[in-house]
C-alpha cells in the first residue's frame, strides 16, 4: 500500500481546520485499521488516539523507507538473491537473504584465498581449481554437485556421530579437508598405531567392573552402543534410584498405598470441614444466647432501663454513661468487642476486670501508653505481633528526652524514682518484661515460597515453616504476597514473626521479579500549606507513569500492582492521580479485590 501517501494524508489532517480534522483523521486511521490486532482491531480509536495518528504513520513511513532502501541495496547485488517483492520484515525473507549473503561470503573467501603449492608430497590447495570451476560454470549450474557434497557431508556426520561444532573444533585453523588429509595415516589398516583398537580395548577394560558386580546388561548395552557412553553415569544413577524406590516400597508397604481411598478420605474431610464452618455462624450465636442470665423481654430492672435508654431519640445517656451504669449487662449482650485502644479508653469506664481477656493484634504498631488503658480493664491479656516489623510511627508527636544517667534511676538522691523510657511498642515491652511467650512459626499466606525465603533466612533464623509453591522457580506468578500472624495462643505474649520479603535465596531469577531502585529528582514537601504538604509530587507522578506503562504492556489482563507509601498524604496523592488517569482500566482495578491498591505502610504490615 502507499505508506508515504497515508502519512501525507495524516499530516494534512493535522493541518486541517477544527471541524474537519477529526473526520480526516478517522479516514486515515481506516486505511491502516486492518493492520491492528487483538482488542485494538475492534476499537481502533482506543488503541491509536487520533491526536497521535501522525506519529504512528510517521513510524510506518520510516519503516517503509528503510525496507525500500534495503530492497534496493539487495537488488544491486551481482547475484539475484531477492526479487522486487522481498520484504525485510518477513522473517523467512530476511533469513533467505542472510543465507545467501553468507554463501557469497564463503564463496568469496574460497576464491580469494591464495593458492599454496604442494609441500612434502601433500596435495596443493584447490583454490585454483575452484576459480576455474566457477568461472567456466554458468550461474546456478553448480547447484547439483554442491548438493551432492552437502549430502555426503551429512552422511559423514551421521556415521561419525558428531555435531558441526565438534567437527569445527577438531578441524581447528586448518579446516576440515586439510585436517582430514593430515590424519589419514592413522585411519589405515596398515597403520603401525591402531588407534581405534586401542580405544576399544580401553573401553572394555573400563567396563569390566560392571560384569564382576552383576551388571552384565548395562555392560552389554554400553558395548553395543544402545546407551551413549556420555549418558552411562546418568543411567546408572537413574537405575540405582529406581531400585531404591522399589526396595523402599517393599520394605515399608508404600506399594499398598490406595490413592482412590486416600482421595475419598480427603474429600470427606474437606466436606466435613465446610459443613462445620457453615454451622458455626448459627451455633455460636445460639450458644451465646443460651448463656444469658436475663430475659430480654423484661420491661423493668436493668434490662428495662437499658431498653428505654436505647429507644430514646434524644437526651439519652452517652456511650460511656451507658457502660458505667449497664456495663455488666452490655458485656453479656456483646461478649466480644472489636475496638481500637483509643476507643476503649474513650468509651469504657476504668473498671478492673471489665473483660475476661483482651487481645492485641499487630501489637508491634501499638504504643505502650495506648495499650495500658485496655490492659487495665481486662483480667488477662494476649499480645500478638511481629517484632521484626516496623515500630509505631512517632513523627510530629511530642516526646520527652530522658537522660539515661540522670533520670533513669534515683532523681538526684532525693529517693524519688525517675521516669523510665517506654519501649517502642507494647510487644517489645512484653518481651523485655519476660512475659511468657509462644513462637508461631507457620507462614502460609504467601503465594510463592520464595517471597518469604529472604526474610526467613536473614530475619527469622530460618525458623519459619513455609509451604512449597505449586509452581517452580522458573514460572511467573503473582508479584504480590501477603503475610499474617498465624496460629493462636492461650496467654502471654505471642510473636508470630512473619513478614513479606523483597527477594529470595537459592532460587532462579524469574523475569519481572526482583528488587530495583529507581531514583527520581523529587523533593519531600516538609512545609507549606494545602494538599502538597508532606508529599513528593515528582515521585508520585513517576509511580503513576510506571503503572500506566504496566497496564499498556498488558492489554488483555490488568496486572496486579501494589503501591506502598510512608504516609497517608502521599497515598492520597497517588490514588487521586491514578483515578484521573486516561486509562479507564486503572480506575476499575482500584476497586477490585486483587487488582490495584495504594496503601500507607501501617495499613500494609501484617
Amino acid at each position: 500500500r502507499d505508506v508515504p501517501g497515508i502519512h501525507a494524508a495524516a499530516l494534512a489532517a493535522d493541518a486541517a481546520g477544527f471541524f474537519g480534522r477529526t473526520a480526516k483523521r478517522r479516514a486515515v486511521l481506516a486505511k491502516v485499521a486492518d493492520l491492528l490486532t487483538g482488542d485494538a482491531a475492534s476499537a481502533p480509536e482506543k488503541a491509536v488516539p487520533l491526536k497521535t495518528l501522525s506519529t504512528l504513520t510517521a513510524a510506518l513511513a520510516a519503516a517503509h523507507a528503510e525496507a525500500q532502501g534495503l530492497r534496493d541495496a539487495a537488488l544491486t547485488l551481482p547475484v539475484p538473491l531477492v526479487d522486487a517483492r522481498w520484504n525485510p520484515f518477513v522473517p523467512a525473507d530476511a533469513e533467505d537473504l542472510a543465507t545467501g549473503l553468507a554463501w557469497l561470503g564463503w564463496l568469496g573467501d574460497a576464491l580469494n584465498r591464495p593458492a599454496v603449492p604442494a609441500v612434502d608430497g601433500d596435495s596443493p590447495t584447490h583454490t585454483a581449481d575452484l576459480r576455474a570451476y566457477y568461472s567456466s560454470t554458468p550461474l546456478g549450474a553448480g547447484q547439483e554437485p554442491l548438493t551432492a557434497l552437502a549430502a555426503a557431508w551429512q552422511t559423514l556426520d551421521t556415521a561419525a556421530d558428531v555435531q558441526p561444532a565438534d567437527r569445527a573444533r577438531w578441524a581447528g585453523d586448518l579446516g576440515f579437508i586439510a585436517r582430514w588429509w593430515a590424519t589419514r595415516a592413522a585411519r589405515t589398516v596398515e597403520s603401525s598405531q591402531p588407534v581405534v583398537l586401542e580405544r576399544w580395548l580401553a573401553l572394555v577394560r573400563h567396563l569390566e567392573p560392571l560384569r564382576r558386580h552383576g551388571l552384565t546388561d548395562a555392560r552389554a548395552a554400553l558395548l553395543a552402543g544402545s546407551i551413549p557412553a556420555e549418558d552411562a553415569a546418568l543411567a546408572f544413577d537413574k537405575g540405582l534410584a529406581l531400585a531404591s524406590i522399589t526396595e523402599r516400597e517393599d520394605a515399608t508397604a508404600l506399594g499398598d498405598f490406595n490413592l482412590v481411598a486416600h482421595s475419598k478420605t480427603i474429600t470427606r474431610f474437606t466436606a466435613s470441614t465446610h459443613a462445620v464452618r457453615g454451622e458455626l455462624p448459627r451455633a455460636i450465636p445460639a450458644e451465646v444466647l443460651g448463656l444469658r442470665r436475663f430475659d430480654t423481654n423484661l420491661a423493668s430492672g436493668q434490662v428495662g432501663g437499658l431498653r428505654r435508654q436505647l429507644d430514646r431519640q434524644r437526651g439519652g445517656m452517652s456511650v460511656r454513661a451507658l457502660l458505667e451504669n449497664y456495663g455488666d449487662l452490655i458485656t453479656q449482650v456483646m461478649p466480644c468487642t472489636l475496638m481500637s485502644p483509643e476507643s476503649v479508653a474513650r468509651f469504657f469506664p476504668a473498671h478492673a476486670a471489665l473483660f475476661d481477656i483482651v487481645v492485641f493484634d499487630e501489637a508491634s504498631q501499638i504504643r505502650v501508653a495506648d495499650a495500658i488503658g485496655a490492659m487495665g480493664r481486662a483480667a488477662s491479656v494476649v499480645v500478638v505481633g511481629d517484632s521484626k516489623q516496623m515500630p509505631p510511627t512517632s513523627f510530629a508527636e511530642a516526646s520527652a528526652n530522658i537522660d539515661d544517667e540522670g533520670d533513669a534511676g534515683l532523681d538526684g538522691g532525693d529517693g524519688v524514682l525517675g521516669a523510665v523510657a517506654d519501649e517502642e511498642s507494647i510487644l517489645t515491652e512484653c518481651v523485655q518484661a519476660r512475659v511468657p511467650s509462644k513462637w508461631l512459626s507457620w507462614h502460609y499466606r504467601s503465594q510463592d515460597e520464595s517471597l518469604i525465603a529472604f526474610s526467613n533466612h536473614y530475619y527469622y533464623e530460618s525458623r519459619l515453616s513455609s509451604f512449597p509453591a505449586p509452581m517452580g522457580p522458573g514460572s511467573a506468578g503473582s508479584a504480590r504476597a501477603s503475610s499474617a500472624d498465624s496460629g493462636t495462643a492461650d496467654s502471654g505474649t505471642t510473636d508470630s514473626r512473619t513478614a513479606d520479603s523483597v527477594g529470595s535465596t537459592g532460587s532462579a531469577a524469574v523475569a519481572g521479579h526482583g528488587v530495583s531502585l529507581v531514583r527520581v529528582n523529587g523533593q519531600f514537601e516538609r512545609s507549606g500549606r494545602g494538599t502538597a504538604l508532606r508529599t513528593n509530587p515528582v515521585e508520585a507522578h513517576a509511580i503513576v507513569d510506571d503503572i500506566e506503562r504496566r497496564f499498556q504492556a498488558s492489554p488483555g489482563v490488568s496486572p496486579s500492582v501494589g503501591v506502598i507509601t510512608f504516609n497517608a498524604q502521599q497515598r492520597n496523592l497517588i490514588e487521586n492521580l491514578l483515578r484521573d488517569s486516561d486509562d479507564e482500566r486503572i480506575a476499575l482495578a482500584l476497586d477490585e479485590v486483587d487488582g490495584l491498591f495504594v496503601k500507607n505502610l501501617e495499613n500494609v504490615q501484617g
